[in-house]
């Protein structure tokens, strides 16, 4: 989904997620030109080894063009695949295309359905035969005759509970401070969203009935909760206040209240894997800083009133980084921000699934 911003609407420059349904990898895609989309980096655009391996993007339509909206492609065979493939392309769920390949595959197609105004996703389905993992790469992709709107709504959302340093409370507060929240509000805000804060509050279901309020089917939305956590054996629950917590499948209900299909749901806490089962969807992108079982990390300065959890600060802290690219400041997307994280730690088992088709964080 391309990534829209108002602070850079008249860069030329969008760093673009394709999201993985079943499996799939990511790439980069930009705008160049003006209206035609194409691929600048294709390298980890790889259809994985699974029975059937999806890349998705979607965007939005600004208004009616003259000519008819055209998607070019071209599909490389990288590891010797003997079988025959089947290839899908969809827009909005309408199969426009059908057919069978083997080794590299381009083509033209042609549709009137992305035409009209509003949202629209294309999604590329390769399926059958895999004989091993990523046969094959989405090398080029170029949307024409479209024009897009770089002009959305970002709203994020931050809910967690504030740490209290005395002994008593230590272990059953919240395991970060304003100030450490203020930080990454500003790390958002530079990024053009506008950002909500509710620290410790007695509800959380009426907090997620406002972003319903604020949100449409066009905004890109982030959830962010640190807190402690638990997993019951059927969801996990995060703490955001004293006897106060979130469960997985209730979070689930009212997210699926939601209009918007450019969610972001980052989970802080241990035991958190039960939140990526129970709110993987399609349209929502979730990210958990540990599995089921595992504990997650914070750092506590209880005599200059410090709090953080490790995951969060890293995260944040490399959204706009210099690692691992070299000395030029670069923009790292959520998808390889929450890999670089994960990686870093060896104590982290972070869950994440990118089923919003979109970018949260880039130029």
């Amino acid at each position: 989904m391309i990534f829209f911003k108002k602070s850079f609407k008249n860069s030329i420059m969008f760093l673009v997620l394709l999201g993985l349904l079943l499996g799939t990898l990511l790439t980069i895609i930009s705008p160049v030109s003006g209206t035609p989309v194409t691929l600048s980096k294709s390298t980890n655009a790889h259809f994985p080894d699974t029975s059937k391996s999806t890349l998705q993007y979607t965007f939005r339509v600004t208004r009616d063009e003259e000519d008819t909206p055209e998607i070019h492609y071209s599909i490389d065979e990288i590891t010797y695949d003997p079988y025959a493939r089947f290839l899908d392309f969809w827009v909005d769920d309408i199969n426009i295309l059908n057919t069978t390949f083997s080794n590299d595959k381009t083509g033209v197609i042609t549709t009137d359905r992305l035409r009209t105004l509003g949202t629209h996703t294309v999604k590329i389905q390769i399926y059958s035969g895999a004989y091993s993992d990523g046969c094959y790469a989405l090398n080029y992709l170029k949307l024409d005759n479209i024009d897009f709107d770089y002009n959305v709504e970002k709203i994020a959302f931050l809910i967690y509970q504030d740490y209290d340093p005395r002994w008593e409370y230590y272990r059953t507060s919240g395991i970060i401070t304003s100030n450490e929240i203020d930080d990454y509000c500003d790390i958002l805000e530079a990024d053009g969203y506008s950002t909500y804060v509710y620290q410790s509050p007695s509800s959380w279901i009426s907090i997620i009935g406002f972003l319903d309020y604020l949100e449409d089917e066009d905004s890109i939305v982030l959830l962010y909760i640190p807190g402690h956590g638990y997993y019951t054996g059927a969801d996990s629950r995060v703490q955001i206040n004293f006897g106060l917590n979130i469960y997985s499948d209730d979070l689930r209900t009212e997210i699926d209240k939601l209009e918007s299909k450019r969610i972001c749901v980052f989970i802080d806490a241990c035991q958190s894997g039960g939140f990526k089962d129970d709110l993987e969807k399609d349209g929502v992108t979730v990210i958990t800083s540990n599995d089921y079982t595992h504990s997650s990390r914070a750092v506590c300065w209880p005599w200059i009133y410090s709090a953080y959890p490790m995951f969060s600060r890293r995260f944040f802290n490399n959204i706009f980084t210099t690692e691992p690219f070299g000395n030029e400041l670069n923009y790292m997307d959520d998808y390889n921000t929450f890999r670089y994280v994960r990686d870093y730690y060896s104590w982290s088992y972070g869950f994440g699934s990118f089923k919003a088709m979109h970018s949260f964080f880039g130029p």
